[in-house]
């Protein structure tokens, strides 16, 4: 069978995908002891394709070099040149092969021993992973769920899927359609959550943003309580006001909770323990109405602002009105006509001596007029300086 090189190779007692040259930089008598030991016949070691979790053999080339190949007469693999595998069975062979670790194994097993503690839930059945089962070929089709379970107390089939890598969308759909069409609910559950990867936001957004995490935690709580406890994460929104801006700041809440408490979506078929999306939009309507309040509140103070402004401007004019008429009613009758006598005596009461001597002195006193309004008579000084009654403005003498 001609393949493509394998690059990689995946460690099921490990968990973990290795470089393929990193792995094989090993001195020569250690890898022959691993070649012997992944023979078939022997069996001492298993190291699997990381595409289609099928075993590997270690083989040599002419030059002495040693690289990976599939077991003679193996199932298709997508990295084998012949291959004709379906979309579909690719995804079903990566998504099977990806439970084959001794991580999700382990945690499988201990999912299902709390779940047998627990009288609400019977008929607890865990499935064996496809190598368990088979020696050789792959699992084109897809199996059942990791952990099933009837939830007592209200009848309902619930499948446990454990997530331990990376799932493709489709996948997920897939596997949500199905047991949605089969009147089952689904629990993904995380071994441990980040919320940064697609698979893990997939997951969770679609159920309400809740995430169901069985970590350490979760198994020490499970450990007291004698029964299966699950840490939730959910999105929970928080609203924020900064001044006169009003936005909502999201952040993941968790929680410790019996399974039993989930709440069941009869729409989506899933379980989960605080709705998010509803969250959100109370979250959005309170934001809305905080808003308009922050609005009207600006409005009524900005009414407020404009009428004081207006008060005030009336004020002013009132007083200024009223200056005028005071200023009016003290200022000289400017029409009233003086005699020769009557103006030297009204010039020699309004102006300093040292300016009316000046005056006369200079002859200037009977030719003192206003340049500007044409003045004769109503003058007044300050410091030596002499201003016109009626308009205010500086007369020179």
């Amino acid at each position: 069978m001609i393949t493509n090189a394998i690059n990689s190779i995946f460690i099921p007692d490990e968990d973990k995908t290795v470089d393929t040259t990193t792995f094989l930089d090993k001195p020569e008598e250690e890898l022959f002891e691993i070649r012997r030991k992944l023979r078939p016949k022997v069996k001492e070691l298993t190291l699997l394709c990381p595409t289609c979790f099928q075993p590997l053999i270690l083989a040599g080339k002419k030059d002495g070099s040693f690289y990976f190949r599939h077991v003679k007469d193996s199932d298709d693999c997508p990295i084998k040149t012949t291959c004709n595998l379906t979309y579909e069975q690719i995804l079903a062979i990566k998504y099977n092969g990806q439970k084959e670790g001794q991580r999700h194994r382990k945690n499988k097993l201990l999912l299902a021993d709390f779940l047998k503690k627990d009288a609400a839930f019977d008929n607890i059945q865990v499935e064996k992973t496809f190598r368990e089962e088979n020696q050789t070929g792959v699992a084109k089709s897809w199996r059942r769920p990791d952990v099933s379970a009837t939830y007592t107390l209200a009848n309902q089939k619930v499948a446990f899927e454990l997530q331990v890598s990376t799932t493709f969308i489709d996948v997920i759909i897939d596997r949500e359609r199905f047991y949605k069409e089969n009147n089952a609910f689904i629990a993904w559950i995380f071994l441990n959550f980040e919320a940064k990867t697609f698979t893990e936001l997939d997951i969770a957004y679609a159920n309400r943003g809740n995430a169901l995490v069985f970590d350490n935690d979760s198994i020490e709580a499970s450990k007291q309580a004698n029964e299966l406890i699950v840490k939730c994460y959910y999105k929970k929104p928080e609203i924020v006001e900064n001044n006169d801006s009003v936005y909502i700041n999201d952040f993941w809440e968790h929680a410790m909770v019996p399974v039993r408490e989930l709440q069941f979506d009869h729409t989506e078929g899933k379980l989960y323990l605080v709705d998010s999306k509803q969250l959100r939009k109370d979250a959005e309507s309170l934001v809305i109405k905080r808003r308009n309040e922050i609005r009207k509140q600006k409005e009524a103070e900005a009414e407020a602002l404009r009428q004081q402004r207006l008060k005030e401007k009336q004020l002013k004019e009132q007083a200024r009105a009223s200056f005028s008429y005071q200023i009016k009613e003290n200022l000289p009758n400017h029409s009233r006509q003086y005699t020769p006598s009557e103006r030297r005596q009204r010039l020699k009461a309004t102006l300093s001596n040292r300016i009316f001597d000046s005056l006369e002195k200079s002859q200037n006193l009977d030719s003192l007029c206003c340049p500007k309004c044409k003045n004769k008579d109503h003058f007044y000084h300050k410091a030596c300086f002499v201003y016109c009654e009626v308009c205010r403005s500086e007369v020179k003498y």
